[in-house]
């Protein structure tokens, strides 16, 4: 994509699925009930996302254009496709209070992982191997 509906001010709230899982486990065994948000306490710039994605596939970093400037229907059916499921997430500055869960998470020993750089490339890594998305030369 030469560009992309993407606010730079967006924030990405990255939890592995797997620790996502223990912690509902945890929760779910220790209280019959109650509202609990699972989100990792951290966010990730999505900006921050993007170059890690442009360095590991090797593509141009596409132009950022705000959602009022988006026009699907200039892209084949699968970028059409794939932008309509995924611009949402790429607009999208709403944060999570979830200071109540953490505390709780915390004290049943649960630690959120650190989504560095690094861990982006474990993932990049993965998705490159499964073909989910391919390599730049």
């Amino acid at each position: 994509y030469n560009e992309i509906p993407l606010d730079v001010k967006t924030n990405l709230n990255l939890i592995p699925v797997d620790l996502c899982a223990k912690a509902i486990m945890l929760l779910a065994s220790n209280f019959k009930s109650g509202v609990f948000h699972v989100v990792n306490p951290i966010n990730k710039p999505i900006d921050d996302i993007v170059n890690e994605a442009k360095n590991f596939f090797k593509f141009k970093k596409p132009k950022y254009i705000t959602l009022n400037k988006f026009n699907s229907s200039k892209y084949p059916p699968f970028g059409k496709q794939f932008l309509n499921t995924y611009v949402s997430y790429f607009n999208f500055r709403a944060t999570f209070d979830s200071l109540y869960t953490q505390k709780i998470l915390k004290n049943l020993g649960f630690v959120y992982p650190n989504i560095s750089n690094k861990f982006l490339i474990n993932v990049f890594k993965y998705c490159a191997q499964e073909r989910f998305i391919r390599r730049g030369k």
